[in-house]
């Protein structure tokens, strides 16, 4: 209630009203999980970067949290999207690291899945021209809390050629949150 975490993960408060967010959880070889509190000084470094940018994205969407934004799906409906619920979402998102996994990032409600690729920023977005890594970090991470806040966008694309998935899911999700962290 008081946006505080007791467990440790995820989001928790500053008194000055801002967040300090970061990764849940790694998945070992082995595929059993390692919990925040048990993370090696190794793993912790591995995923500063992620803790930073995820910790950024969400203190800017807080600052903007009235902000809207409009997301198209391929069959031509819209959606608003809310950077106070985003970052609401966000904060309470669970994200874990599989450096083993090949993807880059993918969410659903309460849970974020990041793959080796997902721990470094990105060097560019579909859609998204002359951001730095850092800010097209943060970018790929509000658009993984859009999927986490929005459930109804994630099967809209399933079937789609390769293309069509980059310009009809990424463009619009990637300008959206990019919007969205003015």
């Amino acid at each position: 209630m008081d946006k505080t975490d007791p467990t440790g993960t995820t989001c928790t408060a500053n008194v000055d009203k801002t967040q300090d967010c970061h990764v849940d959880s790694i998945t070992n070889k082995d595929g059993t999980a390692t919990q925040r509190k048990d993370f090696t000084d190794a793993q912790k470094s591995s995923v500063k970067k992620l803790d930073a940018a995820y910790t950024k994205a969400v203190n800017k969407l807080e600052k903007n949290a009235d902000g809207v934004a409009t997301v198209k799906g391929p069959d031509g409906k819209t959606t608003q999207v809310n950077a106070g619920k985003l970052a609401g979402q966000l904060e309470k998102q669970n994200f874990t690291v599989n450096p083993s996994a090949t993807n880059y990032m993918n969410s659903g409600p309460g849970q974020t899945y990041v793959g080796a690729p997902g721990l470094q920023a990105p060097s560019g977005l579909y859609g998204i021209r002359g951001a730095s890594p850092e800010r097209l970090y943060e970018i790929a991470i509000t658009h993984e809390g859009i999927h986490a806040a929005f459930p109804w966008a994630d099967n809209m694309w399933s079937g789609v050629p390769t293309q069509q998935f980059y310009d009809d899911h990424q463009v619009p999700f990637n300008r959206a949150a990019n919007e969205l962290l003015q």
